[in-house]
């Protein structure tokens, strides 16, 4: 009861309080200047215009403040939008280098080979194996490219064709253990069989088996390839690396270190034809 009394006595001394301080803020502005009330009223008043007076001059900053940054984060998103299209045409330019850049190693490529037909493609995978060594490129038979096309590059041959689909195909390099190619030692004009063994993959060389006893080939012979099927010759494989005797002891066999380097293939040259100079033989 008495917590009751206490707050009825608060609530009318708090409106008493207010409309004290109402009738004095009119007094000290509608009053007579310089009576004895005026002044009162205007010591009264004083404080609470103070507060006033510094509430607004807060809000008006935050008003111009928020003011300002509406106009920064328009600015901002005007600048980052130009920033887009400059992304956007920087990315185009780079397209456009590395596309010309492209046509003009396809252009220099085909110069330099006349007699093939040439069909420029990207390396766009590479196989995970430790048991084959495949790379995926972005053309297939769309673009006139079969199985058994060789694939090369300025230094030499990379690889050949053994899968397609329309627009796509999987290339095995040199030293892969299903490839197996005509191929022929330039100084002794020896022509052999040469192509992938495991245990040389792994290494990135490949082998020539079976050389006869008593010919000449040794270390830095030019290995090239023989026409046969749908790869011409004359590209170049690579060089002897070394010379070993065959188990049985009848032959040796020559270790050939490829010229194309096949960690860093990224523009290559499918062989989709060429000028034959051997008749085969159905």
């Amino acid at each position: 009861m008495r917590r009751l009394f206490k707050n009825k006595i608060f609530m009318v001394a708090a409106i008493l309080v207010v409309v004290f301080i109402g009738a004095s803020a009119l007094f000290a502005v509608f009053g007579p200047e310089g009576s004895s009330l005026h002044k009162v009223a205007a010591t009264v008043v004083a404080p609470f215009q103070n507060l006033f007076s510094a509430g607004w001059t807060k809000f008006s900053h935050f008003s111009a403040a928020m003011t300002k940054y509406d106009e920064l984060e328009a600015e901002n998103e005007e600048l980052r939008a130009r920033i887009r299209e400059m992304e956007a045409l920087i990315r185009d330019a780079e397209s456009y280098r590395a596309e010309n850049e492209q046509l003009k190693e396809l252009l220099h490529m085909e110069e330099a080979n006349p007699e093939m037909e040439l069909v420029s493609a990207n390396v766009i995978a590479w196989n995970d194996e430790q048991w084959s060594s495949v790379f995926t490129l972005n053309k297939g038979s769309a673009d006139g490219i079969e199985v058994g096309d060789a694939v090369m590059v300025d230094a030499g041959l990379a690889g050949v064709v053994t899968a397609v689909s329309r627009g796509s195909c999987e290339v095995s390099t040199v030293v892969d253990t299903s490839v197996s190619l005509h191929m022929s030692v330039y100084q002794s004009d020896l022509e052999v069989i040469g192509g992938g063994e495991f245990e040389l993959m792994k290494k990135d060389l490949l082998r020539l088996s079976n050389i006869p006893l008593g010919v000449s080939v040794k270390t830095g012979d030019t290995v090239m390839t023989e026409e046969h099927g749908n790869v011409p010759g004359g590209i170049l494989v690579g060089t002897v690396s070394s010379i070993e005797t065959e188990p049985h002891g009848m032959a040796s066999f020559a270790v050939v270190s490829p010229s194309v380097r096949l960690d860093s293939l990224g523009q290559v040259f499918v062989v989709t034809d060429f000028t034959r100079t051997v008749i085969e033989e159905d």
